[in-house]
């Protein structure tokens, strides 16, 4: 047996109290408020926004002042009217099979409405060129004239952009990485558990050499991006209670139980952060709340365990990490046209909001005296996971500050997840390869059974440092 991996110290801050809902329930209360208090927390950031984009002396004005033929730049919040778009009347219709079910996936198209609006009313955008790329939710400055109809024609628009505080990159004299993985789906019909062992192995320094050993002994800590418990499908009808997901039954409990153990061994040898996701046994609605331990005994025996929100924030080594298990992204993916994931999470940080369809399209808590998906303090890593594919960027805003975007695979998929060097802030998939089994003819003993379990890695050591 291997020996036991001796990892460097490491100060980890959980930054994630702001998602943390109220314990008392509250009736009664509209998502109005929300979009109040988002876009009064995000207007004076959008002004500035637009001012260094049209000069200082930009003409601001709310929409009931405006005049016709008078050329000025608004502030609000936008609304995409999507004709795709399903209605509760016509699902209820669906459900009386009076009418065809409605259209699934995108929900976008060419011929959507974007409406703007403020305070006190609202008004059509009219002559925008883009549309695709804006979904409903979004805080945007637009700059235009009101027409003879009452329509807004944009000449140009900007978004709030990147936040403005990013502290400096600490200064770090050796590599530290943080693992991010997403999409272990234990327990399902096709989950991997010999993949997910060889992960857990491979993190806990029992697989690999001396220089694999090497770089896994400063990995001090992993992060668990959602749909870390899978769901059964089936058609058949039977007694057990359906999950909220369609067509999906509910979590065993053997596949807590193997999630248990493997957050265990993990957790075991470096500190483990367990965030929830669309199929995990947690809240449905944003931000999902952490995971009772008393769901994990065998892993809440060790300090290195954490479960926490999704979306979770923390500061690791002096480095502002915030990100998703990727419910914000597939929302957005619905209501654009044309963008991948990584442009979608480099949209989300440009809006600066973290889920800009939230509540219209993507669920969340009614909350009604902060925005806790704002950006406040720019991150210096943002991350979702459960994408379809590997995908990174490191982009600087125009006050220098720098972001590296992730997409973290789903692990059920593509049995790959996402390792970061916060030294460099460089990031690289590592790739567990599945059980291929294959027929060996033997001429002097019977036929015998090859099995060959391979782990193919890129190591950190690989990428040069001049391209970060």
């Amino acid at each position: 047996m291997a020996a036991a991996l001796v990892r460097p110290s490491c100060t980890v801050t959980n930054d994630s109290s702001k998602f943390i809902t109220p314990p008392i329930r509250r009736d009664g209360i509209q998502y109005n408020q929300i979009y109040y208090t988002r876009l009064h927390e995000m207007k004076d950031v959008s002004m500035k926004s637009a001012q260094r984009k049209w000069g200082s002396d930009t003409v601001f004005r709310n929409l009931k002042d405006l005049e016709p033929g008078l050329a000025c730049v608004v502030i609000g919040t936008l609304f995409k009217e999507m004709s795709l778009r399903p209605s509760t009347i016509k699902q209820i219709s669906d459900n009386q099979r009076l009418l065809p079910y409605p259209p699934k996936g995108k929900l976008s198209s060419s011929t959507d409405k974007i409406f703007l609006e403020d305070y006190s009313q609202r008004v059509i955008l009219s002559n925008l060129s883009d549309n695709t790329a804006l979904t409903t939710g979004m805080i945007v400055a637009v700059k235009g004239v009101q027409n003879a109809d009452g329509n807004f024609e944009v000449s140009d628009y900007c978004l709030p952009g990147m936040p403005l505080k990013n502290d400096p990159l600490p200064s770090l004299n050796n590599d530290r990485y943080v693992a991010i993985v997403s999409g272990l789906m234990v327990g399902s019909d096709w989950s991997d558990q010999w993949a997910i062992q060889q992960l857990v192995d491979y993190l806990t320094g029992q697989l690999g050499g001396v220089h694999d050993n090497d770089m896994l002994s400063n990995i001090v800590k992993v992060i668990i991006a959602g749909n870390s418990i899978g769901s059964v499908q089936s058609n058949k009808s039977s007694d057990k209670v359906k999950y909220s997901a369609k067509n999906y039954c509910a979590h065993s409990i053997q596949s807590v139980e193997e999630l248990d153990v493997t957050l265990s061994q993990l957790s075991s040898s470096v500190p483990v952060a367990l965030m929830p996701g669309t199929y995990d046994p947690a809240n449905k609605q944003l931000p999902q709340q952490p995971l009772h331990h008393c769901m994990f005994p065998k892993s809440a025996k060790y300090d290195n365990f954490k479960s926490v929100t999704n979306p979770y924030s923390c500061t690791i080594e002096g480095h502002k990490f915030i990100g998703t298990c990727g419910e914000n992204i597939e929302s957005m993916s619905c209501c654009t046209i044309g963008m991948d994931s990584l442009e979608l999470l480099e949209l989300t940080l440009m809006s600066s909001h973290v889920a800009p369809t939230a509540p219209d399209i993507l669920c969340c808590y009614p909350f009604s005296n902060a925005d806790p998906f704002i950006m406040d303090d720019c991150p210096h890593v943002y991350f979702a996971g459960n994408q379809p594919k590997f995908q990174s960027k490191l982009v600087t805003g125009d006050d220098g500050q720098k972001v590296l975007l992730i997409c973290v695979p789903s692990f059920n998929s593509t049995h790959s997840l996402a390792l970061i060097n916060l030294r460099t802030l460089a990031c690289t998939p590592l790739t567990f390869a599945t059980t291929a089994t294959r027929l060996i003819e033997n001429k002097d003993t019977q036929n015998n059974i090859e099995t060959e379990n391979v782990l193919m890695t890129e190591t950190i050591s690989d990428i040069d440092d001049e391209d970060y």
